[in-house]
């Protein structure tokens, strides 16, 4: 069984194992799911970017000769060809499981994203019983402070003080995993030719400046189906200065919150007792509110639409962001149910 998990999956993107034929990276944060994904196909390519093939998994349902077929072509510099492959579901496991079969070491290497997959599922299963395949879930934990250590020295920033480490565990606690990398990012330019060490006022000048209670206010309008109130939150959120990410971070976070609640087996109160810290009080009854609005499949289709924004904001094509997050949020909110 070849399963990653906790510090290791986390390391696996930027240190993949090229003995592996494949690499699956599923979770419920799809953004982050997606940026491991390309990671990982980065950090095999090794800059050969030619040698790069994008591929629906849907599509190499379809026709599985194709994906076998673009495994074993040759790259255009002569390096070795990764498929990257989206929207991985159960139904590609045989097209994937034929297509890796027999792979020699100098032929392609697939790397997958999925969302999250049961324990029967069968492509989880693939993955974790193939000796030559590698099985990444992706969860919402936070890196601790071995790991924040080896993500600000490839960024290429300076060791932190006790006082910027706990800056940044306390980041990583609050932000998303995205929000968090682009934190450590700009550690790395902000520290540019400063020996250190990082500090908690470089923590903060780096960190999102979010306005919590604000941010709140514009996504509970998204969930209430409020699309004036949307509008008139982000404008006051970007006359704030707040990163127009954060804002994305928290939606996508309330709203794989009410998925959890709204799938749970055990039901909302069950799963909102399980969520550490607990949903109590009058988070709890705003949840439960938001829920009557919200059955599983629209709640899915808002988080697909979240997943689309942030790869947005984080992607480097120039775009005017705030005007890209409000007709987001806008369009979450003609979502909601009445």
């Amino acid at each position: 069984m070849v399963k990653f998990n906790g510090r290791d999956a986390r390391l696996l993107p930027d240190r993949p194992d090229p003995r592996f034929a494949g690499y699956l990276f599923y979770g419920e944060d799809q953004a982050e799911v997606a940026a491991r994904r390309d990671r990982c196909a980065a950090a095999l390519l090794g800059g050969d970017d030619m040698a790069l093939v994008r591929m629906d998994g849907q599509a190499a349902r379809r026709d599985p000769p194709a994906l076998a077929d673009a495994l074993r072509a040759s790259g255009f510099f002569g390096g070795r060809p990764v498929v990257a492959m989206d929207h991985v579901t159960d139904g590609v496991t045989a097209a994937i499981e034929a297509a890796v079969e027999g792979l020699s070491s100098s032929e392609g290497v697939l790397v997958c994203s999925a969302k999250v997959l049961p324990t029967r599922s069968k492509l989880r299963v693939l993955f974790e019983k193939s000796p030559h395949l590698a099985c990444a879930p992706v969860y919402d934990d936070p890196p601790d402070a071995g790991e924040i250590a080896e993500l600000l020295s490839r960024a290429g920033a300076p060791a932190a003080d006790e006082a910027g480490m706990a800056e940044l565990l306390t980041a990583a606690r609050s932000l998303d995993s995205g929000g968090f990398r682009q934190t450590i990012d700009k550690l790395g330019l902000y520290m540019l030719g400063d020996p250190g060490p990082v500090t908690a006022e470089a923590v903060e000048a780096c960190a999102p400046p979010a306005n919590d209670a604000d941010a709140d206010a514009a996504v509970n309008c998204a969930a209430a189906g409020d699309a004036a109130g949307v509008a008139r939150m982000t404008a006051r959120l970007a006359g704030q200065g707040v990163a127009p990410t954060a804002v994305a971070i928290a939606a996508s976070r309330r709203f794989r919150q009410l998925h959890r609640m709204a799938t749970a087996r055990g039901g909302p109160d069950a799963a909102a007792k399980a969520m550490r810290p607990p949903l109590r009080g009058p988070r709890y009854d705003l949840a439960m509110g938001q829920l009557r609005r919200w059955p599983a499949p629209r709640l899915e289709q808002a988080m697909t639409t979240l997943t689309e924004l942030e790869l947005t904001l984080r992607s480097s094509a120039p775009a005017p962001q705030w005007a890209v997050l409000e007709r987001a949020l806008v369009r979450v909110a003609m979502m909601a149910g009445r």
